[in-house]
């Protein structure tokens, strides 16, 4: 798990919520005031925001903005891990492209920019015909893969390829088609 908003008008404010966190531990009233006696880690789902532009100038700021108040707080670094974030494709294959880009993107962002972060782990590897019964059709299309069983088979779609690529894949995927 981990906070699960940047500021996207949806749930609560993730910044807000962490520093009032570490507030009520600076107060003395706990057992402890070293931050490192209740947490080693922070994640947190750095999702885009509503409008789904992927990584903006604002997305990154608001990353580093979480750290700074780690930083603020601790006076130390502390590994950060980015527990859920994707992109839906909504079945349509321009957003797919757009969502291999923003993946793309946001890796190479993480990696030049967010040293902080240890993991970034991306939602979801397949296609899920059955999110949408416990969450909005646009849960639906965040795979990577193309879900089993419908037209497409078992494929990567385009935001899987640029996955791949960034991973540095080497293997034939082609074998996994259709099956």
């Amino acid at each position: 798990g981990g906070l699960a908003d940047i500021d996207c008008g949806r749930l609560f404010n993730a910044k807000g919520f962490l520093n009032k966190l570490y507030e009520e531990i600076e107060t003395g009233e706990y057992p402890s005031t070293n931050p490192d006696h209740y947490f080693q880690t922070v994640a947190w789902h750095p999702y885009w925001g509503a409008d789904g532009d992927g990584v903006t100038d604002r997305w990154i700021q608001y990353n580093l903005d979480m750290y700074q108040i780690i930083l603020d707080h601790e006076g130390h670094d502390k590994p950060v891990y980015f527990t859920e974030l994707g992109y839906s494709d909504m079945g349509q294959p321009d957003r797919d492209a757009k969502g291999a880009k923003v993946l793309t993107d946001m890796y190479t962002v993480v990696k030049e920019k967010m040293p902080f972060v240890q993991t970034v782990n991306w939602f979801r590897m397949f296609n899920d015909a059955n999110a949408s019964s416990w969450g909005a059709t646009s849960e639906m299309y965040n795979g990577l893969f193309y879900e089993r069983g419908t037209e497409n088979g078992f494929t990567l779609k385009q935001k899987g390829w640029a996955y791949y690529e960034i991973a540095g894949g080497t293997g034939d995927m082609s074998k996994y088609e259709g099956k």
